[in-house]
């Protein structure tokens, strides 16, 4: 993987902000409709704080030419590529992820404006990253294109009218007014030609002939001036019904831009009122859980209060010698000789239903991917320093204890992918090694999360331990307001004997601490691979054994 082009998301245009944003999921949804040279040829965006970066999966060395030195085999193999993707987008009636549909005219923009690098000398790379400078210019130079094309197409109809004014001139003189040899001379041709027309000859005529010639001259003369008044009036007529007519359909669009920006509206209100719909449904369920926590507060304080009456109570009477008397079975399960409790037998255990479980909760979101953890080797990332450290732990663990796995990794729901007990720990370790950030919207469904962990097991009857590995807090839409800390009270509420260890990478992650101090786990914090590794294995410690055989 190479990063090619790293901009600031200030400088992007909205739609090349859109891309960055759902990249990948682009590239699933062309996967095995076009070509895989031609998916491997389009880059994807990783957002990173205030800036995108645009990696590729090709190597080699990157350069980006410039428009004119780009060579031609390249420029039709990127232009392709392209063609690919617009006729594939064209030819589908519905894409297979639907929250990609909204977003189609937007890829189509940027695939006919973006930019070409060069992988290797020999591969082109489409970079869908079009930025505000970049929309400027291509706007002007097309606005500079119309106005060359609209000045050339008024000059063009003005020549050819030059052209056949100047062929009926010429025609005219030639036909009419040329002198030929042998017709005489100018004066002659021009009163055969008066004739024609039905008056005298001009240069033969008195002056009461003239007079009567011109006033026909001057009669032919006000018809055409009529006719030609007549003509203007209908040109005038129907610049003015093409003016109403402009007019109407500049009001139609008007309304339509109105009742489009009514129907916006109208939609921005209803996403308002289920956004408030939402937020006091997850205010309620805060509340709910904060007086589920103070009734759980309460009722622990009695039976508190009540263990204390009766140990009083205990210590005021005499225990009798056979009450004092142990039987050689009950020393299987009490102290040994030397004050160390003895494991309890794992068929009396299984017979009774008390076998102690273990869950598994991980965090699989984008953030895991992160290369912040320092390693003997340098610095990895968290999700594979903990994929690591897991695994060393699961092994630990006896193998009569079922590990169940959760991951959180997707909104709006955890994946649970159910228990594996000890024959079974090689599927377990394959399964959480197959965690991709990717595969899912990359968000934190952390609420949903510790649900699933506490439905999984007992903790009423039987011991149950939860190791909770997280780098933040739930970031779901519908849970993020939800406070973890009630519900890790209403969890220890309804499950007493489910204790959760927290493991908690990364700088955010505190705000989980109080899941394990409410629920009587550990809280550990490591700064670097060793310490996950050791911490994980002290999460796990004591079901390391949980009986004899």
């Amino acid at each position: 993987m190479i990063r090619i082009l790293r901009l600031q998301k200030k400088d992007l245009t909205a739609d090349a902000l859109s891309y960055a944003q759902h990249s990948r999921l682009w590239r699933e949804e062309l996967t095995g409709s076009v070509e895989d040279k031609a998916v491997l040829s389009l880059s994807y965006a990783e957002i990173d704080g205030e800036y995108v970066n645009y990696y590729t999966d090709l190597e080699g060395s990157v350069e980006e030419p410039r428009e004119d030195q780009l060579p031609s085999d390249l420029r039709l193999r990127a232009d392709s590529i392209k063609k690919s993707f617009n006729d594939f987008l064209d030819s589908k009636g519905k894409l297979n992820n639907n929250a990609l549909e909204a977003h189609k005219s937007e890829f189509v923009r940027l695939l006919d404006d973006s930019r070409i690098f060069i992988i290797g000398s020999t591969n082109p790379v489409i970079v869908p990253a079009q930025t505000r400078a970049m929309a400027v210019h291509r706007a002007q130079t097309i606005k500079a294109a119309k106005a060359a094309e609209k000045n050339g197409g008024c000059l063009v109809p003005f020549f050819i009218m030059l052209l056949i004014l100047l062929l009926i001139l010429g025609s005219l003189w030639w036909f009419f007014l040329k002198p030929w040899p042998q017709e005489g001379s100018f004066k002659e041709r021009i009163n055969d030609l008066l004739n024609s027309w039905g008056f005298n000859s001009l240069f033969r005529l008195d002056t009461s002939a003239q007079q009567e010639t011109l006033a026909v001259i001057q009669q032919r003369v006000d018809e055409m001036l009529a006719q030609k008044e007549q003509e203007e009036q209908l040109l005038a007529e129907e610049e003015r019904l093409k003016k109403e007519k402009m007019e109407e359909e500049r009001l139609k669009e008007l309304e339509a831009a109105r009742l489009a920006e009514e129907e916006a509206r109208k939609k921005a209100e209803e996403a308002r009122l289920l956004e408030e719909e939402a937020r006091k449904k997850a205010e309620e369920e805060a509340e709910k859980l904060r007086a589920e926590a103070e009734a759980a507060k309460i009722k622990a304080e009695e039976e508190r209060k009540k263990a204390e009456e009766a140990a009083a109570n205990a210590r005021q009477n005499k225990p009798s010698a056979q009450q004092n008397t142990i039987t050689p079975q009950q020393n299987d399960s009490t102290q040994s000789a030397g004050g160390n409790k003895t494991l309890p037998k794992c068929t009396t255990l299984k017979k009774e239903g008390k076998l102690p479980q273990m869950v598994v909760a991980f965090d699989g979101s984008e953030s895991m991917l992160i290369e912040d953890v320092r390693t003997s080797s340098g610095r990895g990332s968290r999700l594979d320093v903990a994929t690591g450290a897991a695994n060393n732990m699961i092994r630990s663990i006896d193998r009569n204890v079922d590990i169940g796995f959760v991951e959180i990794n997707g909104c709006s729901a955890a994946k649970n992918h159910g228990f594996f007990g000890g024959g079974n720990r090689s599927a377990l370790v394959s399964r959480i090694n197959s965690i991709n950030p990717r595969r899912y919207d990359g968000m934190t469904p952390l609420v949903d999360g510790l649900n699933k962990m506490a439905d999984m097991v007992d903790g009423v009857n039987a011991d149950a331990v939860g190791v909770l590995i997280s780098d933040g807090e739930d970031t779901c839409p519908f849970t993020h307001a939800i406070d973890v800390c009630q519900l890790a009270a209403r969890i220890h509420a309804r499950k007493p004997r489910l204790k959760i260890h927290t493991i908690l990478i990364g700088d955010g992650a505190g705000k989980a601490a109080c899941v394990a101090k409410i629920t009587g786990g550990k809280v550990f914090s490591p700064n670097n691979a060793s310490e996950i590794n050791a911490q994980l294995k002290a999460a796990g410690s004591e079901m390391k054994q949980v009986c004899k055989e």
